[in-house]
């Protein structure tokens, strides 16, 4: 499959929608004793969403979606600092997810309740066998960062 850099306009057909997160890889120290076989650098991730009020760089809050094991949690950082920054050792992706409006995503495509399955849900990918973090990042990046 080739992959595409960039979203054209022909990409937009009656319906479609352009959404632009960026998903955030995290080096963690494993916290259970499965999580010391997750890919250093690739042990957790959350998503974020720059969401901006005005033309200055830094008026801009972001939108994060952080899933843990006890909830999801969703707010607003107002600290304009992008996430790369913020976090210089984490690996930062830019995704651009095109959804078709009142698409079902495939009734089957679940898994356990962890960080890549509320990301995956996020971003409307129908990968079952992309567990990890680490898969998640692979699978974005064989796509260029563009999911349809």
């Amino acid at each position: 499959m080739a992959s595409q850099t960039e979203v054209s306009l022909l990409d937009f057909t009656e319906g479609v929608r352009s959404v632009e997160w960026y998903v955030v890889y995290y080096p963690r120290t494993p916290y259970f004793f499965w999580t010391e076989w997750l890919k250093q650098g690739f042990r957790h991730c959350d998503l974020w969403r720059a969401e901006r009020f005005g033309d200055a760089p830094d008026q801009v809050v972001w939108l994060r979606l952080k899933p843990t094991f006890e909830i999801l949690e969703c707010f607003l950082e107002f600290d304009p600092t992008p996430p790369w920054v913020k976090h210089p050792d984490a690996t930062v992706q830019k995704v651009t997810a095109l959804s078709k409006a009142y698409k079902v995503r495939e009734w089957f495509a679940f898994g356990p309740n962890t960080c890549v399955e509320a990301c995956k849900f996020a971003l409307g990918i129908n990968s079952f066998w992309t567990r990890t973090p680490y898969q998640l990042y692979k699978y974005i990046q064989r796509r260029g960062g563009i999911l349809k």
